[in-house]
């Protein structure tokens, strides 16, 4: 059992108020103030919640114990469950309540076409202004990749596998393209997430990121998106069929993840592979 605690700032107030402790089914820490809009903050806290796997696809979600935890009404706790069921991240039945919605094999496929797309073009953009403290600040997160892949730490490993990813975002003077593609590959981060444990995944990925930095460093922009094509497109190749056959209940599918790429699509994440 979890202790979600739920923490109720008054509109008058900019103090935080006393602590409200429930005990809940799922993990997750509203943290609530209510001098602003309350269905964005329940609604970020659930989907970090989902893509991060403190709710696992099928946990249910109740309508009711969020209400009870955050002290809010039901339209804010609504309005935030339609908002991940349009992301497809919560399914809503009427009459039988709501759960955390399975991985949908497509919608990983989809995420890493438009993650790649993205990623491959961003990485090039920065190459134009690539300098040696870009290089050395890269390096200083795969340093700490690996220190957490030693402690076994998943969690701040995959902080700081965001953190290299969006790094060439902010070199190129385009962040905000991360949260386009967080936006778009949601179901992708679920994958992720879950492979992070898998044994090698993290010292794997390590020398992927090593491999991309290898093509910076020699200005080689080419090797370095060939690089970055092949570690993103292993989430679809390699991990997704992994995955799917270990945990099935995890995904929605009726086939096996390689007969659900199209032939054109399989060609496009396995180039130069």
């Amino acid at each position: 059992m979890y202790t979600t605690v739920a923490k109720r700032r008054s509109r008058e107030s900019t103090s935080p108020g006393a602590e409200v402790t429930y005990e809940a089914g799922f993990p997750v820490i509203f943290d609530i103030d209510l001098r602003q809009p309350s269905a964005p903050q329940i609604y970020a806290a659930l989907r970090e919640a989902i893509l991060d796997l403190r709710l696992v696809p099928g946990t249910p979600v109740s309508e009711n114990l969020i209400c009870q935890q955050t002290v809010v009404s039901r339209t804010p706790v609504r309005e935030a469950l339609i908002r991940l069921a349009q992301e497809e991240l919560i399914a809503i039945f009427p009459q039988r309540g709501s759960h955390v919605a399975p991985i949908r094999i497509q919608k990983v496929i989809e995420g890493t076409f438009v993650r790649e797309s993205l990623e491959t073009s961003t990485l090039r953009l920065a190459s134009e202004c690539w300098t040696d403290d870009h290089l050395a600040a890269a390096e200083a997160i795969i340093e700490l990749q690996r220190t957490h892949a030693a402690a076994g730490d998943h969690v701040k490993f995959f902080r700081e596998d965001e953190n290299f990813h969006r790094h060439f975002a902010i070199v190129a003077g385009i962040g905000g393209v991360t949260q386009i593609i967080g936006d778009a590959a949601t179901h992708v981060i679920r994958v992720r997430r879950l492979a992070h444990p898998v044994p090698g995944y993290m010292q794997r990925a390590i020398s992927e990121h090593e491999a991309v930095l290898a093509g910076m460093r020699k200005g080689a922009v080419d090797q370095a998106i060939t690089a970055m094509r092949k570690h993103i497109a292993r989430v679809v190749v390699t991990m997704l069929a992994n995955l799917s056959e270990r945990l099935p209940d995890y995904f929605e599918h009726a086939a096996s993840p390689r007969d659900q790429i199209s032939e054109a699509m399989l060609r496009y994440l396995t180039a130069n592979n």
